[in-house]
């Protein structure tokens, strides 16, 4: 949207919230309709130092070009990816991707792993950011405060 970047300054500005601790996802559907305003709101948002991430890499069938085109700090391979590496195809895709990703100076964060296993296979890419139910299912905002408290207060003893 042409009014993103007003709008994201505005919300910044009210919360109090430094800049360079916020990250912005962009799916390739966003990329699709609106690639002149978001290359530009890209530009824009780094330059208040703000991170943004390519989300859900692979899902769709033009991510390879926008790897290239677009100055991403961070790459999130989409699930789908992950789930294809149950074949010799798949894997070998996924470890590919993982290098021409690096290549990009981007940093990969893995998408949906839930096993051990997968895991695994992950880490062997060279991968080390890794997010999925194999770490933590989904939880309410007040779950998390209270994981975070008492990690707080087993931190003081």
């Amino acid at each position: 949207s042409p009014t993103f970047l007003d709008m994201l300054q505005d919300k910044i500005k009210g919360w109090g919230v430094n800049p360079k601790n916020i990250e912005i996802e962009i799916t390739e559907e966003a990329i699709l309709e609106h690639e002149y305003q978001v290359h530009k709101n890209i530009d824009a948002v780094h330059q208040l130092g703000i991170t943004v991430a390519m989300d859900d890499f692979g899902s769709g069938y033009a991510s390879f070009p926008h790897l290239l085109q677009y100055p991403f700090d961070k790459v999130k391979f989409d699930r789908s990816l992950l789930l294809e590496t149950e074949t010799k195809k798949g894997r070998h895709l996924y470890q590919l991707l993982s290098q021409i990703s690096s290549l990009g100076q981007c940093k990969i964060v893995a998408e949906g792993v839930e096993t051990e296993q997968q895991k695994e296979f992950v880490h062997s890419c060279g991968i080390t950011s890794i997010q999925g139910f194999y770490f933590q299912r989904p939880v309410f905002f007040t779950e998390i405060k209270r994981l975070m408290e008492e990690r707080r207060d087993e931190d003081k003893q």
